[in-house]
């Protein structure tokens, strides 16, 4: 691959890194940690609302920064939406805007709201709050879903062409949660 290609870890390191806290953007093990310590151990209602407002900010924000209205109401329909809607020509306008990093922390933060509304899954607030993860339970067992790391992945030049996030979200959280035996039959005896 180039040394010039769109990765997801150039991605972090280039646009988000740098909005880290002091000591998680020099010490490794230090973010490696917050990414998994809970950081509302209280369960805080504020922080779960403010996640809330920060999806329904990107519902509003998503169809003037990608040209579209693609009715974002937190269903498995819309991420696949925005995932279809997130090409290179997109990722490079965001990245030449300066409007990547806000963009990926909404949608990311939205796709979260997504699966917590639409599959039960409940906020695990992490620092920073983009960090944040979804746990969702299902019969394949119970996960720490990110959906700021399947964003960037998304964006990476590996995947900007194949959709990686409708990909994920499919994989991850509507297969996991599927319940065949609630569909109707397809022949009746």
């Amino acid at each position: 691959m180039a040394a010039d290609a769109w990765t997801a870890e150039r991605l972090f390191s280039a646009h988000f890194q740098p909005m880290y806290p002091d000591d998680l953007r020099s010490d490794r093990s230090a973010l490696v940690a917050a990414r998994s310590t809970d950081a509302n151990p209280a369960k805080n209602p504020r922080f779960l609302a403010e996640l809330d407002e920060i999806a329904s900010v990107f519902t509003r924000m998503a169809p003037t920064v990608l040209g579209q209205d693609l009715v974002l109401d937190r269903t498995d329909a819309s991420v696949h939406r925005l995932g279809a809607a997130l090409d290179r020509k997109v990722r490079d306008a965001l990245i030449e805007g300066q409007s990547l990093v806000p963009f990926v922390i909404h949608g990311a933060i939205y796709v979260g709201a997504g699966i917590v509304a639409s599959h039960g899954g409940t906020w695990g607030v992490r620092r920073p709050l983009w960090e944040s993860v979804v746990t969702l339970e299902s019969r394949a067992g119970r996960g720490d879903l990110s959906p700021f790391a399947w964003f960037l992945k998304s964006l990476a030049d590996a995947e900007i062409d194949r959709d990686g996030l409708s990909a994920r979200y499919r994989a991850h959280v509507e297969r996991t949660t599927a319940r065949p035996e609630d569909l109707p039959p397809i022949v009746t005896e």
